[in-house]
């Protein structure tokens, strides 16, 4: 979602989509303009993959986090961590989150619990979750995004094509670890 009401402008977030739209040849690609929580609850049981291009929050009580969405043309909708851990998707493959702080634990009391966005995809049944430790550059998002699924449609390993997105990340500024070091991945 490029724009979010009382959200930054994520300028990159088109050009994202549009480019794993275009450059993917191993699974289909529905591109959603305006997805609700409910409607994006109800067709996460039709896909393997899901990609999220949006604002990320993570809250100091780990239920309340959230990716940003929007029910309507200026109404901000909010997909939860309870909401997204309590589907059962056995044909989820991968969640790709290229939305800051998704894998946070906002909360210095619970530090040590893995209990965040990623964890709930992880929880709904996604065996690969890429996400972000803190907050991420949108150019940063882009790149990774389209590098990763670049590799993938090559390799179909989730893992060597993460490892390969993020090589190539951290070569374009090796000593600014903020840019490349908040991706991660969870799964086997």
């Amino acid at each position: 979602m490029p724009t979010t009401p009382g959200g930054s402008p994520l300028s990159g977030v088109t050009k994202e989509a549009e480019g794993i739209k275009h450059s993917q040849t191993f699974s289909r690609v529905e591109i959603m303009e305006w997805p609700s929580a409910e409607l994006v609850l109800k067709v996460l049981s039709e896909h393997t993959i899901a990609h999220f291009a949006c604002h990320g929050v993570s809250s100091i009580n780990p239920a309340d986090s959230h990716l940003l969405l929007r029910k309507e043309l200026a109404e901000v909708d909010k997909l939860q961590v309870n909401d997204i851990a309590a589907l059962k998707l056995p044909a989820a493959r991968l969640a790709y989150l290229s939305a800051c702080s998704t894998a946070q634990s906002a909360s210095s009391k619970l530090i040590d619990e893995v209990t965040h966005i990623v964890s709930a995809f992880h929880i709904a049944g996604f065996t690969h979750v890429i996400g972000t430790l803190w907050q991420s550059d949108d150019q940063a998002c882009q790149k990774m995004a389209l590098d990763f699924y670049s590799e993938l449609g090559k390799e179909d390993d989730v893992a060597a094509s993460y490892r390969i997105a993020i090589m190539k990340l951290m070569q374009q500024k090796p000593l600014q670890p903020l840019y490349w070091a908040p991706f991660i991945h969870f799964g086997a």
